[in-house]
């Protein structure tokens, strides 16, 4: 029964801490519609975000879907000192890339592209 409780109490914890310490209103649709495969129903979200020139390798190490857009300033507005960063959430550890991102300084947000 103690250990029970303890590993509740515990996760809980440990999701207080992702949900306090990240910046996840920085994440502008909801990653809780997600299934383990990056899939919210049948499709997969593609996201955009800005981010400075100099950083783009970083982002790059967390999230290897990016395609990286140096012409674009796309929904999210990048100035001349960014550039527009696209992902998409079908790849394994999606959430976990998603609020790593968040969590950088640097990205303002994390927007769902809507193709035109």
């Amino acid at each position: 029964m103690y250990t029970i409780f303890l590993l509740i109490f515990l996760s809980t914890c440990s999701l207080k801490n992702i949900s306090e310490n990240s910046n996840l209103e920085k994440i502008t649709f909801d990653i809780n519609t997600l299934d383990k495969d990056g899939l919210s129903g049948k499709v997969s979200i593609d996201y955009e975000f800005c981010v400075p020139k100099d950083k783009v390798t970083a982002v790059q190490k967390i999230d290897p879907s990016l395609k990286i857009h140096p012409k674009s300033k796309g929904r999210s507005n990048c100035n001349k000192t960014q550039v527009l960063a696209i992902g998409n959430t079908h790849q394994l550890n999606h959430k976990e890339i998603l609020i790593q991102l968040a969590e950088l300084d640097f990205i303002t947000k994390l927007n769902q592209v809507f193709w035109e």
